[in-house]
């Protein structure tokens, strides 16, 4: 072995770390520790960083390096190591290296009482010096095996013949060798402990304690020692062991009598076990307070736990392991124990075993803790565990030839047999307990005895498997063929690697720990792990052992719906066994049947095969499961089988997989799966599911101005994030749109509520479920029909008739609409309290988008103190104050009817230091208990977020059950009604502060919430049994009349998540009876009560009928009892007459369709009484010609990926005939399959393809023809998919301390739909939640606001329209102090010129790439006219702004501008426009276009609509202005201006039966047009057949004009309005002047002309 190590570890390779470090969460005062193992040569380098500084020892600081592990101890942490820490590993090959960060908790009063008392009793004191022990300790232990070296053993020449295998040379070799046999076998006197006083007891014959002569104590007496059996193999009766394995020996024992009980003769346990108990308490309280697995070893070794060096504490210690699962961390440290040694001692080995399992970080130090239990210091389990101990010792590592016969009895508590003869080659090795000699006397060619008995645990199966590794010895024999256990992976290249339940061939196995094999089909060669190979009988055992577990294990998703009956799984038609050439395609195909519809899952061997491009996995409507792997390696060949599983139970079938010998290089790169079908653990199994949606896509169709309900029904662990999309588009929650969602354990509900369901609401909604292991897509149609009465057209009033003109002239075209385009991004900005914002956005598109403004998410609004402007294009929200509830993400979104676009960035508001006076702590309730998760900050004016599970908790979430509350300086997070799904982690976080906490919920037993009762039915019918019970997953029994139900075609048991239905079909007589349901220890019954049916039908009618075209059709049923019967023609009742005929023949009912034509092909019902018959009429005669619908069919598609696509040809007329189908795709013929289904009926042709990938995109060809015609339809697919993430190398920099600039590759695919933006997020080191600082619409994006003493870590997400990736985050981690900035002038910037007018220019720029290592101050604005080389100062403007117009200038001249940044240095270089020539003279623009229609729309509105002017008038228009005026007055009121791009416009807030004057004014820079006018006033009065709501409804609906209020504009004035009077006067009284109020009075001169 120590061979094999070395000739391994020489192998030259970089570093890698093979066991990182892992995150750390601890309270002050506490130790912190960090742990990595390496792996490399030549050895590598360490290095420790925190925050990117190199860490060296010292007081608080202490780091060891070993040689393949490092570890990083921090003592009495504070909340300055808080941060990231960084382990490096360095070679001459290459370097790795690993990270993780420390949170440091504040700590609670009770915990500093604790940790002062720990402090001051010593603990950690002991920790500060256990490494100088340690140190000691080696070189004590170096000392004895000097000596042991020294003591050399007498030995004789013996020749042994070793086979081996020249793996290089692909030969076998014989070696002859002499072998040093041991004569004389002196012992070692290990280091002896602190001595414990036993009672003498007589020495007894058998396996003895004897003690090792002693110098310190030469008088010692013999010590008793213990009657040891070997532990048994297990085989059946019947069966002898026909190989007898070199790999491990029997120990040579003394003949007794067979029914001789086995009797202990020293005892070992002792009854007080109050002393360990309070030694494992110790070591439980340091882990806690920060001590490591390691320094606990220490302490041991130092004797500071006595208790536990004693014989029955180190066997309880193995007890308290194996009960946790980790019987292997005892075998293992034996393994180390006997590796080499001719003598060992046994004394250290539970606690060795002990810290082994503490050190794996899947196990906590309170799960083991648990595991004492006090009768393992009882004295016989202490004997019986010391027992199996020295057998195991034994065994290991000998080599001796064993013949066995076996006879075993399996019966629980019975004893179990062996009987072993036994051949030795030399001595055993001698086993020891603190220094108290196990000896076992053998002699050579002797027959041994021995009988024990051993007690059946509740880990049975690990005993078994004990059995079986350790008792079972098998001959092995050159070319024996074993199979892998597991999938291996070699760390170097001197090992092979092996994929679970591969097939080998043994070459040589003398070492073992590693055997020489080769593969069966490869036939490659290489050392292997020995563990890993297990033998055909013993491999089959586990893989079926494990398959169950699993099996058990699988979820069901889908349960019963209404009252049809449930039943289990049966495969119908078997996985056959395939035979495939390596690098071929093959595939498994299974048929099930079972209800609800099973859930399949494919497992290779033991592993759950997961969907992939290399293993694609299919379950179609026909039941039909199929597993296709695209191509096959030989590492693929083995087991694979198809498990179907629904509520009721599950089925399995299985097949083999022979992949044909390679007959190419195909499969030698060591092609490994591992990415694509993994080894499922029970965590993969039941800790993570990516979303799962119950139901296939499906249409829904809803009437007009009808209420209507969209639903999607999925599975996930853990929850799933949903969004629901509308014609790609995200659905927003709105008065008539709400979104909602349910959830029951691990199975959710999302809705989508529509309400007055309108025609634009019909198309495609997609929902999209995301969760950490994945994401799912499905989708529903909606289809809108219109109402069956005619809408009322409004009549038009004779009064707007007189006041326009009767013909409306022809409006111009309208350009092209063109989506929205963010031209400039909004820019992150930090500010201080009480500064002065301004966020600035540059937005195109056409007709102009409509802009709606987010804070944190929420709608904004605007006040006093934020106000949002804008001007041509460019956007402004400006915040005259900030204020802290300022601080946070603000998004604007742009939309107009092409599309949409969005930008956004982060204001970080920098007041106060908010901190947590008050933090969070755990809490455990008991589920449907209120939760208040409660924290205290140290300001009233801030506001807090709420995370769960890292993700942020928004007011959205408030159906989920979470509610926000605010009471001064306390915020509080309440879950009203606690679930299984609100279990997590959940951060509080205001500012750069955080805290956290741990919410554990309690699950009530199931319980009945509605119980069944008495149904009644006829035979025939159906009946449903209903029941809803508090848990949807909780499991019920359902009997009849006290016997069990089985589940099957005629009784089906029905889940639909918390409701269950029973329905019973074709009920007879003997159904009657009562039906009960048991939950647990609860029940509930019903009745059943059966009515006979008055009349049947003898037969039923056939599913098809046949005629002919121009001939009579006979449709006849056979009654039980002569009755009335009625005849239904797609649901429509059929009468008498001269088409239709009716013949009644006792009991024989007939129809006769006279002259049979196409228009009669259908599906026909005889309805009597309660019982029906169909049928569907087919008619033969003359074929016509093939017509289709083109209206109805969608000729292209674009989808995402991975969902199901049907192309459909609707035929315009029933065919009476089907005509014949032929798909085509890329000029070949599809073929239907597992994939694609093609389907035809008499009413359409279509195709379907499932689980769309990239491939499938393309033109599809549908070709239909019969006798008379043929026709040939083209379809479009494409695909569209969320974008790949953005790439690296990033790259940065540092503009000044607080700014960088930061810059990435684009995404590798888009997905099919352009990228619309890129999302940058900040996370602070030491911190757990990310921060959005803005997104760009290109690859470079400046953040601004940094700390500079701290340090981050940035991530970029792409997003186009179907929805954003996954996160690229940026490794590297930056800080501001370690960049070396310069100040120094400024760059120029980038100037262009956006418009140009008569009279003025519009300038826009980009701030310059360099700004000189500091902020910039602003820029200068310069211009120069081109007769002169004078530069005129125009603007100083600040750094926000980047567009300026400048004014006034002369006309018909030629013009310079230029621009250029400054900063506290100075003023950097101008960058210059070109020459711009400014427009010729312009006027202003003729009067909007008459007529200028006026309709009322209610009481107190109307609507106005105007046409464009004709001319320009020169310049570009800039928009309308509207005013009103009232008849009875004289003043002229502006209610608002409106752009360019509208036309219509509504009018509020005016008085019913009031008359009224419009004018509408054009704009362009050089001023108003003359007016368009109504001549004779306008009344507004109440439309017929107005209502409140209906107006309500239609205000609330889409696409109304904007509207302006005539009221608000009046406020200023309404002084004359209260006086009746008119602008014309001179002089005005207010009466009731109140003192102390202040009043301001605004006086309106020439208004008639100001207005005019």
């Amino acid at each position: 072995m120590e061979e094999i190590k070395e000739r391994l570890a020489a192998t030259e390779q970089a570093p890698k770390f093979i066991r990182e470090i892992k995150e750390g969460r601890i309270k002050e005062g506490q130790r912190a520790k960090f742990e990595a193992g390496f792996a490399g040569f030549p050895k590598p380098e360490v290095t420790w960083y925190f925050q990117g500084q190199v860490l060296k020892n010292s007081k608080n600081v202490q780091i060891r390096v070993r040689d393949d592990s490092s570890t990083l101890t921090l003592i009495d942490c504070g909340f300055d190591n808080a941060g990231y820490y960084e382990c490096k590993a360095v070679n001459e090959l290459g370097s790795d290296k690993t990270r993780a960060s420390l949170t440091v908790n504040k700590m609670t009063a009770e915990e500093k009482v604790e940790y002062e008392n720990a402090k001051a009793n010593g603990l950690l004191d002991v920790v500060a010096d256990e490494e100088e022990k340690v140190i000691e300790k080696k070189k004590v232990k170096e000392e004895k095996v000097q000596k042991v070296q020294k003591k050399e053993m007498k030995v004789e020449k013996k020749e042994e013949v070793k086979k081996t295998y020249d793996w290089k040379k692909n030969v076998k070799k014989t070696e002859k060798k002499e072998v040093k046999e041991e004569v004389k076998v002196e012992k070692v006197q290990l280091k002896k402990p602190k001595v414990v006083e036993k009672p003498k007891e007589e020495a007894k014959s058998g396996i003895q304690l004897k003690p090792t002569p002693s110098k310190e104590k030469p008088e010692e007496e013999e010590k008793e020692g213990y009657k040891l059996k070997p532990v048994p193999q297990k085989t059946k009766p019947e069966e002898t062991v026909k190989k007898a394995a070199p790999k491990e020996m029997a120990p040579q024992k003394i003949s007794k009598p067979k029914e001789e009980k086995i009797k202990a003769t020293k005892k070992v346990a002792v009854k007080n076990v109050e002393g360990p108990m309070k030694a494992i308490a110790d070591i439980r309280m340091r882990i806690e307070h920060g001590a490591s697995v390691n320094e606990v070893n220490a302490a041991y070794e130092a004797h500071e736990f006595p208790e536990l060096e004693k014989v029955d504490s180190q066997m309880a210690m193995i007890k308290a392991v194996e009960r946790v699962g980790q019987s292997a961390s005892v075998h293992e440290v034996l393994l180390q124990e006997c590796s080499g040694k001719k003598e060992i001692d046994l004394q250290n080995v539970g606690f060795k075993a002990l810290i082994s399992t503490l050190s794996k970080e899947s196990y906590k130090v309170d799960e083991v803790i648990t595991q004492f239990h006090p009768d393992d210091f009882e004295e016989d389990v202490v004997q019986e565990r010391l027992a199996q101990l020295v057998t195991e010792a034994q065994q290991m590592d000998t080599a001796e030839f064993t013949t066995q016969t076996a006879q075993i009895d399996l019966a629980h508590g019975a004893q179990q047999v062996v009987t072993q003869e036994t051949e030795s080659v030399r001595e055993t090795r001698k086993v020891s307990f603190q220094q108290q000699e196990v000896t076992v006397k053998t002699a050579s060619s002797s027959m041994a005895s021995v009988t024990t008995s051993l007690q059946e645990t509740q880990a049975q199966e690990q005993s078994e498997t004990l059995q079986q590794e350790i008792a079972q010895t098998i001959e092995i024999k050159e070319g024996d063929a074993f199979y892998a256990l597991a999938t291996f992976v070699s760390e170097t290249g001197e090992a092979m690697n092996l994929v679970e339940g591969e097939r080998v061939y043994v070459l040589e196995w003398n070492n073992a720990d590693w055997w020489y094999v080769r593969k069966h089909l490869t036939e490659e060669t290489g050392w292997v792990p020995a563990q890993y190979l297990k033998d055909e009988e013993t491999y089959t055992m586990y893989v079926q052992r494990k398959l169950v577990e699993k099996i058990e294990k699988l979820p069901v998703f889908e349960k019963p719906k209404g009252n049809e009956k449930a039943f289990a799984p049966k495969i119908s038609e078997k996985v056959k066994s395939q035979r495939s050439p390596d690098g071929a395609q093959t595939e498994f195909i299974c048929r099930v049947e079972g209800y609800p519809r099973p859930q399949i899952t494919w497992f290779r061997q033991t592993a759950i095969i997961k969907p992939s491009p290399d293993f694609q996995i299919y379950y179609d409507d026909n039941n039909m499961a199929t597993l296709v792997i695209k191509e096959v390696f030989p590492e693929d060949a083995g087991t694979f089988t198809c498990v179907a599983k629904n509520c009721v139970g599950f089925a399995s079938s299985s097949a083999e997989l022979v992949v044909e010998h390679p007959l190419s290089d195909h499969g030698t790169e060591k092609h490994d799966r591992r990415s694509l079908s993994r080894e499922s653990s029970l965590a993969d199994i039941v800790e993570g599911i990516p979303p799962t949606f119950a139901q296939r896509p499906s249409t829904k169709t809803a009437e007009e101005g009808s209420n209507v309900e969209l639903e999607c029904r999925f599975v996930a662990i853990p929850e799933a994030e949903v969004r629901w999309f509308y014609n790609k588009t995200e659905i927003k929650t709105t008065q008539r749109i709400s979104i909602e969602s349910q959830a029951d354990m691990h199975m959710y509900c999302s809705f989508v509520k529509i309400s007055n369901v309108k025609m634009e609401d019909q198309g495609t909604y997609e929902v999209i479920a995301k969760n950490r292991e994945g994401e799912a897509t499905n989708t529903l149609t909606l289809n809108v029909t219109a109402k069956a009465a005619k809408k009322e057209e409004p009549k038009k009033k004779e009064e707007p008739k007189k006041q326009v003109e009767p013909k409306k002239q022809e409006e111009p075209k309208k350009p092209a609409a063109e989506p929205p385009v963010i031209v400039k991004a909004l820019t992150p900005t930090v500010c201080k309290v009480g500064d002065s914002v301004n966020l600035e956005t540059v937005i195109t598109g056409s007709p102009k988008p409509t802009l709606k403004w987010y804070h944190n998410n929420k709608h904004f609004k605007t006040g006093k103190n934020v106000t949002i402007k804008e001007k041509d294009n460019t956007y402004y929200l400006k915040i005259a104050r900030a204020e802290l509830k300022n601080d946070g993400d603000y998004t604007v979104r742009a939309e107009n009817s092409a599309g949409t676009a969005q930008t956004s960035a982060n204001i970080q508001v920098q007041g106060e230091v908010v901190e947590f006076i008050n933090m969070l702590n755990d809490k455990e309730v008991t589920e449907r208990e209120a939760v208040m998760l409660e924290v205290e900050v140290t300001s009233e004016n801030t506001n807090v977020k709420w995370h769960k599970d890292g993700q942020v908790i928004t007011d959205m979430e408030q159906e989920k059950g979470y509610k926000f509350e605010q009471k001064g300086k306390k915020h509080s997070l309440i879950i009203e009604k606690a679930t299984v799904h609100h279990e997590g982690e959940y951060i509080c976080s205001v500012g750069d502060q955080e805290c956290s906490c741990e919410v554990t919920v309690i699950e009530l037993p199931p319980d009945f919430t509605k119980k069944l009762s008495t149904v009644k039915s006829t035979c025939g019918e159906k009946a449903i049994f209903e029941i809803e019970i508090s848990k949807g997953d909780a499991k019920t029994k359902w009997f009849k009349s006290g016997v069990e139900i089985e589940f099957n075609d005629k009784i089906q048991l029905i889940i639909e998540g918390k409701k269950q239905r029973l329905e019973i079909y074709n009920i007879e007589s003997i159904d009657a009876g009562e039906i009960s349901c048991s939950l647990g220890d609860r029940e509930c019954k019903g009745k059943l009560n059966v009515e006979e049916p008055k009349v049947n039908f003898v037969a039923k009618l056939p599913p098809n009928t046949n005629g002919s075209v121009g001939q009579d059709v006979r449709i006849t049923v056979q009654l039980t009892s002569a009755c009335d019967v009625k005849w239904m023609k797609e649901g429509k009742q059929v009468t008498q007459s001269d088409k239709y005929l009716f013949e009644s023949d006792g009991t024989s009912r007939t129809i006769i369709i006279k002259n049979a034509s196409i228009q009669d092909v259908a599906e026909y019902t005889c309805i009597a009484e309660t019982v029906r018959t169909v049928t569907e009429l087919e008619l033969e005669g003359q074929e016509e010609k093939i017509e289709f619908n083109q209206s109805e069919m969608k000729s292209e598609m674009t989808i995402k990926k991975g969902d199901d696509v049907t192309f459909t040809v609707p035929f315009k007329t029933n065919m009476a005939k089907k005509p014949s189908l032929m798909w085509m795709y890329k000029s070949s013929e599809i073929k239907t399959s597992e994939k694609i289904i093609t389907t035809i009926t008499k009413k359409y042709a279509s195709i379907t393809i499932k689980h769309v990938e990239s491939l499938d995109c393309g033109i599809y060809t549908c070709k239909l023809h019969n006798s008379v015609s043929e026709i040939s339809v083209d379809f479009k697919l494409t695909m569209n998919d969320k974008p790949s993430p953005p790439r690296g190398p990033a790259q940065v920099s540092w503009k000044t301390e607080d700014t960088l600039g930061l810059q990435w590759v684009a995404s590798e695919t888009d997905g099919g739909a352009k990228i619309e933006e890129y999302i940058v997020e900040r996370r602070e080191v030491g911190k757990k939640s990310w921060k959005q600082v803005g997104s760009s619409s290109q690859l470079t994006i400046e953040i601004v606001g940094l700390k500079k003493d701290s340090s981050y870590n940035f991530r970029v997400i792409a997003r186009n329209a179907v929805g954003c990736s996954e996160p690229f985050i940026i490794e590297e981690t930056f800080t501001a102090a370690k960049a070396e900035i310069k100040k120094s002038l400024p760059g120029a910037p980038s100037v262009s010129v956006s418009d140009v007018t008569s009279r003025s220019v519009t300038i826009q720029w980009n701030p310059p790439s360099n700004t000189g290592g500091v902020h910039l101050l602003g820029y200068i604005i310069e211009k120069r006219i081109s007769t002169s080389q004078t530069w005129e100062r125009v603007e100083t403007v600040e750094s926000s702004v980047r567009i300026f117009t400048v004014e006034n200038l002369k006309e018909k001249s030629e013009f310079f501008f230029r621009v250029s940044a400054e900063n506290e240095v100075g003023t950097g270089e101008a960058s210059m426009t070109d020459k711009v020539s400014l427009q010729t003279h312009a006027r202003p623009p003729s009067p909007p276009t008459a007529p200028l229609e006026i309709v009322p729309v209610g009481p107190h509105a109307l609507t106005v609509e105007w046409g464009a002017p004709e001319s320009d008038g020169g310049a570009p228009l800039e928009g309308y202005k509207i005013a009103v005026r009232d008849a009875k007055r004289q003043m002229w009121m502006e209610v608002g201006r409106v752009t360019t791009d509208v036309q219509k416009l509504k009018v509020q807030d005016l008085v019913e039966d009031s008359e009224y004057f419009i004018r509408i004014f054009a704009k362009n820079e050089v001023g108003f047009s003359d007016p368009l006018e109504n001549e004779e006033p306008f009344k507004v009065v109440r439309p017929p057949n107005y209502t409140e709501e209906q107006e309500e409804k239609r205000s609330k609906g889409e696409g109304d004009p904007p509207s302006l209020s005539f009221s608000t504009t009046e406020t200023l004035s309404s002084w004359m309005r209260e006086a009746n009077m008119d602008a014309d006067i001179q002089c005005y009284t207010k009466s009731s002047v109140l003192r102390r109020d202040e009043y301001f009075f605004r006086i309106w001169y020439y208004a008639s002309k100001l207005f005019k």
